[in-house]
């Protein structure tokens, strides 16, 4: 699924992103694994399109053929929540 964004240096873009699909305290699950190019060890941002910024950062920890489980960072003063979308590629 790709959507059209900003990134915060306001370079117009594309975005490849998966969705959290489970969260519970800080640890989710999100809907790209191996097939999407999802590594052990990634730092993906989770983005909130609506208001144009970052909110956190999944940390990529297993990964299956078409789901990883990883350690969701919040930032400060940010809230994510399961449909999140957390970015795989900027082209």
């Amino acid at each position: 699924m790709k959507i059209l964004f900003k990134i915060e240096n306001e370079i117009p873009g594309e975005s490849q992103f998966a969705l959290l699909t489970s969260l519970s305290k800080d640890r989710g699950t999100i809907s790209a694994g191996e097939r999407k190019g999802v590594k052990v060890g990634m730092k993906l941002t989770i983005f909130d399109f609506s208001a144009n910024r970052t909110i956190g950062y999944f940390i990529v920890k297993q990964v299956k053929q078409d789901e990883a489980i990883g350690h969701v960072e919040t930032l400060p003063n940010e809230n994510v929540y399961v449909g999140s979308k957390v970015i795989l590629k900027v082209k």
